[in-house]
C-alpha cells in the first residue's frame, strides 16, 4: 500500500512539472498593452482602421509570417499593394527579409512605415529601438536632429539642472506626458495626398520631439516632406523605392484607433490608399513583426480542445495503471534453470544422434578405443586395431575381446550397433587395464 500511494504521489509531482514547463501562464488580454496590431481594440491597435477600410471597399491582408513571404503569397497581387509598417518592432526584421523588402517595393508596391520617433506610446517599451534605424538604414534613410535643435540641445545641457526641469516632467505627471499632447499637422503644399486635408492630428511628447528630421544617408534620395509645420520640422515623407513608393511618419499615432477620427487623418488615409492600392491590391498589416505570428501561436495550441482531452485521457489513463496495479496480479516469474554435467552430456549425444549415422558413431568409438590403448604403451595414435596385444594380457577376459571382435565386425559389415552395450563394454575393458 505504501508502494502505491508513493507511485501516486510521483506520478501527481511529474504531472504538475509538466504543467508548469509546457503550459503558458493564463494572462489577462485587458492588462496587456496595446499593440499596432490589426486584432487590437486598444488606444494603439489597428483594428479600428482595418474595419473602416474594409466597409470602404478595400481589400485588407494580415501578414503573419516574414516579408520575403509577401512576394510568395498567391493571395496577393504582384503589384499595387500597400504594406502598413510600425517601428520600433517587437520582432525586429533581419536582414535578408529586409532585401525582400526592397525588392518587393521596387517591383511596385507601397509602404507606410509609422514610426514611434515623436510620440511615446505604451508598447515602445517591450519593442527593440535599433529596429527602427536597421528597418531605415536598410532602405537609405535615418532620423537626425536639425542644427537648430542641436543648437537648442546644447543649451540645455549649459543650464543644466534648471533646463532639464523644463524638458522632464516630474513623476507624478510622467503618466500624462508619455500620453502625449495633440498636434496639428498641416500639409505641406498641394499634393494628391492633402487633397481635401485641412491637418492632420498626433499626439507629441513636447520638447524631446523637436528638431528630428529625416534625410538619406549617403545624400542620393530625394524626400518630399508633406505635413508639418517649419518650426517644427516636417512630421510625414514621400520616397521613391525604384517602381514604388515609400512613406514615413514620425508619430505612431496617426491612424490607431485613438487617432483615426482625429481631424483630418480618415481623409488623409483614404487619400493615401487611393494613390497606393491598385486593381487588385490590398492594404497589409505587418502583424508579424509586432508579435502575432503564423509561425507557431503557444496560446492557440495550448488552448485547443483536442490537446486538452487529449492530456486528460493520458493523464487519467496513467493514474488508474498506477492505482490499480498489484503484484498479486503481476505474471509469475519462472526460477532460472540450473544445468549439470549431464544435461552438456545430454545435449552433446542429442546433437551427434541427429547429425551421425549408427555405424559411424560405432567406428569413432572403436578408433578412440584403440587410440587409448596405444597411448597407454608408447605406440602410434593412428586407430589401427590392437587385438594381439589385448589378448596377451590376462586382466582382460576372452569373452568380453570376443564381443568387442563381433561388434567390430559388425561395424565392417555396416550392420546395425548395439551402442549401448558396446559402450559398456569398451568401459569395463578400460577398468580391467587400470
Amino acid at each position: 500500500m505504501k508502494d502505491r500511494l508513493l507511485g501516486i504521489a510521483g506520478g501527481l509531482l511529474a504531472f504538475a512539472l509538466v504543467v508548469i514547463l509546457l503550459v503558458p501562464v493564463p494572462r489577462d488580454d485587458a492588462g496587456q498593452l496595446s499593440r499596432p496590431l490589426s486584432t487590437d481594440r486598444g488606444r494603439a491597435g489597428l483594428q479600428g482602421l482595418q474595419r473602416w477600410l474594409e466597409q470602404g471597399g478595400a481589400q485588407t491582408h494580415v501578414l503573419g509570417r516574414r516579408y520575403s513571404a509577401l512576394a510568395a503569397s498567391f493571395d496577393l497581387s504582384p503589384v499595387g499593394n500597400l504594406l502598413i509598417v510600425s517601428l520600433p518592432q517587437h520582432t525586429p526584421s533581419r536582414s535578408d527579409e529586409r532585401e525582400a523588402l526592397h525588392t518587393w517595393l521596387s517591383q511596385g508596391n507601397s509602404a507606410l512605415v509609422l514610426t514611434a520617433a515623436g510620440d511615446a506610446p505604451r508598447w515602445v517599451t517591450a519593442s527593440r529601438g535599433a529596429s527602427t534605424h536597421d528597418f531605415l538604414e536598410s532602405f537609405g534613410f535615418e532620423f537626425d536632429m536639425q542644427q537648430q535643435a542641436v543648437a537648442g540641445r546644447a543649451d540645455t545641457e549649459e543650464n543644466g539642472k534648471q533646463e532639464d526641469a523644463g524638458i522632464w516632467p516630474p513623476r507624478t505627471d510622467l503618466e500624462a506626458w508619455l500620453a502625449g499632447e495633440p498636434v496639428e499637422l498641416p500639409p505641406r503644399f498641394h499634393h494628391p495626398l492633402t487633397r481635401e486635408v485641412e491637418a492632420v492630428s498626433a499626439r507629441s511628447t513636447g520638447r524631446l520631439d523637436r528638431g528630428w528630421d529625416l534625410s538619406s544617408v549617403d545624400g542620393g534620395r530625394v524626400l518630399l516632406p508633406l505635413l508639418g509645420e517649419a518650426e517644427n520640422g516636417a512630421a510625414f515623407w514621400e520616397a521613391r523605392v525604384g517602381r514604388g513608393r515609400m512613406w514615413v511618419s514620425r508619430y505612431s499615432d496617426l491612424f490607431a484607433n485613438v487617432g483615426l477620427g482625429e481631424a483630418d487623418n480618415a481623409r488623409f488615409m483614404a487619400n493615401l490608399v487611393g494613390v497606393a492600392l491598385g486593381a487588385n491590391g490590398r492594404v497589409i498589416f505587418d502583424d508579424m513583426h509586432q508579435g502575432a505570428t503564423d509561425l507557431y501561436d503557444a496560446k492557440a495550441f495550448f488552448s485547443d480542445p483536442r490537446f486538452v482531452n487529449t492530456m486528460i485521457f493520458m493523464v487519467g489513463f496513467w493514474l488508474l495503471y498506477l492505482i490499480g496495479r498489484s503484484r498479486r496480479l503481476a505474471p509469475a516469474r519462472e526460477a532460472a534453470s540450473r544445468y549439470y554435467a549431464a544435461d552438456l552430456a545430454r545435449a552433446m549425444a542429442g546433437f551427434f544422434v541427429r547429425r551421425l549415422s549408427a555405424v559411424t558413431v560405432q567406428r569413432h568409438l572403436f578408433i578412440f578405443f584403440f587410440n587409448d590403448i596405444r597411448s597407454r604403451y608408447g605406440l602410434p595414435a593412428n586407430g589401427q586395431p590392437v587385438w594381439s596385444m589385448l589378448s596377451g594380457m590376462s586382466r582382460v577376459s576372452a569373452v568380453d575381446i570376443n564381443g568387442l571382435r563381433m561388434h567390430y565386425d559388425s561395424a565392417a559389415a555396416a550392420r546395425k550397433p548395439d551402442l549401448v552395450a558396446l559402450a559398456r563394454l569398451m568401459q569395463r575393458t578400460r577398468e580391467s587395464l587400470l
